[in-house]
C-alpha cells in the first residue's frame, strides 16, 4: 500500500480510502490511485482487513437442501441483494445433516461473516448460540431457530396444508393421502398437522407416507400409497420434489392393468 501511495503521489490513508470504496477522495486522486494499483499489480489482503476489522465482507447462507428449486431461488436472490451492497455470499448445503450444519456454522463464526441466513436442520444448538453471542445476526428461513435474538423469515404450512385438504374434501374426496416430508423437520410435520386437522375435522382417518421431501422416495412412497389403499383418489403433498415424484408414480400406476 506504500508502494502504490508514493507510485500515486498520495498518503497510505488515501489509498485505503480509495481501495474502500469511500467517496471522499477526490476523482483524480481515485483514478492516480487505481492506476498505481494496476501498475504494481496491488491487491487488498482480504485477510488481514478482516482480522483488522474482526468481520468479513461475507454472508453465510446455510440451506437444507441445494437441489430443491426452493432453497435455489432464495440463494439467488440473497446473492443479488448481497452483490449490490459489497457483500459476498458463502453457500453451505447440510443435507438435513445436524451435524454438517454445526460445522458449517462454527466455520462461519471462526471467518467472522457479516450475517447468517439458514434453513435449520437444528434449531437449537451451541453454533447457532456462538454466532449471535459474537454479535453475528441470524435470520432463519423457512424454519425457525430456538433463540430469540434470531429473526424468522417463515409461511403457515400448517394452515396452507389444512387448506388443501379442505378443499379435496369440499370437492367430494374421501380418500385423501398426506404424502408428507422427513419426520422431525419442522415444515414436515406443521404440515401433517394441517392435513390432520382438516381429516379428523371430516371424521376420516389420515394416511400418511413418508416422502423424504425428494423425488425418488416420493415416487415409491406413493406408488406404495396407490396400490395399498386402492380406495384413493386425492393425494395432498407437501413439496414441490415431492409432487415431481407423486405424479409419476400416479402416471405408472395407471399404466398397469
Amino acid at each position: 500500500m506504500r508502494d502504490v501511495a508514493l507510485r500515486a503521489s498520495v498518503s497510505v490513508a488515501t489509498v485505503s480510502r480509495v481501495l474502500n470504496g469511500s467517496e471522499t477522495v477526490g476523482a483524480d486522486a481515485q483514478q492516480r490511485v487505481r492506476a498505481a494499483a494496476a501498475e504494481l499489480g496491488y491487491r487488498p489482503n482480504r485477510l488481514a482487513r478482516n482480522l483488522r476489522r474482526q468481520t468479513a465482507e461475507l454472508i453465510g447462507v446455510v440451506v437444507s437442501d441445494i437441489e430443491n428449486p426452493h432453497f435455489t431461488e432464495m440463494v439467488r436472490a440473497v446473492e443479488d441483494a448481497a452483490f449490490g451492497r459489497g457483500y459476498r455470499m458463502l453457500l453451505c448445503n447440510t443435507d438435513e445433516q445436524a451435524a454438517k450444519q454445526r460445522a458449517y456454522l462454527a466455520m462461519l463464526a471462526g471467518e467472522r461473516v457479516a450475517g447468517v441466513i439458514l434453513s435449520p436442520t437444528e434449531a437449537a444448538s451451541a453454533e447457532l448460540r456462538d454466532l449471535l453471542d459474537l454479535g453475528i445476526p441470524v435470520v432463519a428461513f423457512d424454519r425457525h431457530v430456538a433463540d430469540p435474538r434470531a429473526d424468522s423469515v417463515v409461511s403457515d404450512g400448517e394452515g396452507a396444508v389444512r387448506a388443501a385438504t379442505e378443499h379435496l374434501l369440499a370437492a367430494g374426496h374421501e380418500g385423501i393421502a398426506l404424502l408428507g416430508g422427513r419426520p422431525g423437520v419442522e415444515t414436515a410435520d406443521s404440515r401433517q398437522r394441517g392435513y390432520e386437522v382438516a381429516m379428523r375435522a371430516a371424521g376420516l382417518p389420515p394416511r400418511e407416507a413418508d416422502g423424504d421431501f425428494r423425488i425418488e422416495p416420493a415416487f415409491d412412497a406413493a406408488l406404495e400409497l396407490l396400490e395399498r389403499d386402492r380406495d384413493l383418489t386425492a393425494l395432498v403433498v407437501a413439496n414441490n420434489l415431492m409432487a415431481i415424484g407423486a405424479l409419476r408414480a400416479v402416471a405408472r400406476s395407471v399404466r398397469r392393468p
